[in-house]
């Protein structure tokens, strides 16, 4: 299995390429947020996790094919049938999924799951974004953590 590369600015070469034996993913809303806590502050509502991807993504010259977008499944503000077309649009073909339900205990991923905020709305994106023809990739737990914290 590849090891995971976060990057939380988009590469200007549109001709990026990962290195070998990476799977590297632009995931905007982690910057800023301290490396310790990161992969948990993500999920509070404090900002627009989608839409900073979103601009990031429109503010780019053009999108490197071999990267993964990191999108947050359990999004308030957008529905993903809208958020993966504005995704292909911008020439994303790879929908990397943020790992909500993996970074918390059975007890809160049942919770997250009664309002579809956990695994099941995971499982939706990934029903989506396969069905419009995208690569989709679920880190686990562990893989996460050790990209956050690298």
């Amino acid at each position: 299995m590849k090891r995971l590369r976060l990057l939380m600015e988009l590469p200007q070469d549109a001709a990026f390429r990962p290195q070998p034996g990476w799977d590297e993913v632009y995931c905007p809303f982690l910057a800023g947020l301290p490396a310790e806590t990161a992969a948990f502050l993500a999920l509070l509502p404090i900002q627009d996790a989608n839409g900073l991807l979103l601009n990031g993504i429109a503010d780019a010259p053009a999108w490197p094919v071999e990267l993964w977008a990191c999108v947050m499944a359990a999004d308030p503000f957008r529905h993903m049938p809208h958020m993966l077309e504005e995704l292909e649009r911008c020439g994303v073909r790879r929908v990397c999924c943020y790992p909500a339900a993996a970074l918390h205990d059975a007890e809160m991923s049942a919770a997250f799951d009664v309002f579809a905020l956990g695994r099941k709305a995971e499982q939706h994106l990934e029903e989506l974004a396969q069905a419009r023809g995208f690569a989709f990739m679920l880190p686990d737990r562990a893989r996460w953590l050790e990209a956050v914290l690298s």
